[in-house]
């Protein structure tokens, strides 16, 4: 039997995988604002249920990004260190130079926010999906 929590993680995996892409944005000044990964998706409604899932099961958790790269694409883990639960998306498309200037200007170690918005006009543009809003902060990205 499966239990809610597992359940969430399913519905969390479900609505974030349709996401179109994966954006990574460097900080212009950590003092104040952390780095950001964003899911992309195509436009600003889509994967809010799915977010707010992530928010009511992650917020407080230790978490570390593993990014695997795959060629032009990344499957991605979303990992609470202290109990090993995760939440895996696949084949999401990146840009390489984001991930590049990323990985070379934020350190593995920098806590950064995880959250979801969509691109207009060519620029990102997050979604808030609660008020207040405060974002997924996540501890750590490693590379595999």
């Amino acid at each position: 039997m499966v239990g809610p929590y597992m359940t969430a993680i399913g519905s969390i995996e479900q609505e974030l995988q349709r996401a179109i892409s994966i954006w990574f944005q460097c900080s212009p000044d950590y003092s104040k604002y952390p780095p950001v990964v964003a899911l992309v998706f195509s436009d600003k409604t889509t994967g809010i249920a799915g977010y707010d899932l992530l928010l009511d099961n992650f917020k407080n958790c230790d978490l570390v990004l593993v990014l695997f790269k795959k060629e032009n694409r990344l499957d991605i883990s979303l990992v609470n260190r202290t109990n090993g639960d995760a939440i895996n998306l696949k084949n999401l498309q990146f840009e390489p130079a984001q991930l590049k200037q990323f990985v070379e200007t934020e350190a593995e170690t920098r806590p950064f926010a995880l959250a979801i918005g969509s691109l207009v006009k060519g620029e990102l543009v997050l979604t808030s999906t609660r008020a207040p809003f405060s974002p997924l902060l996540v501890s750590q990205y490693q590379i595999k």
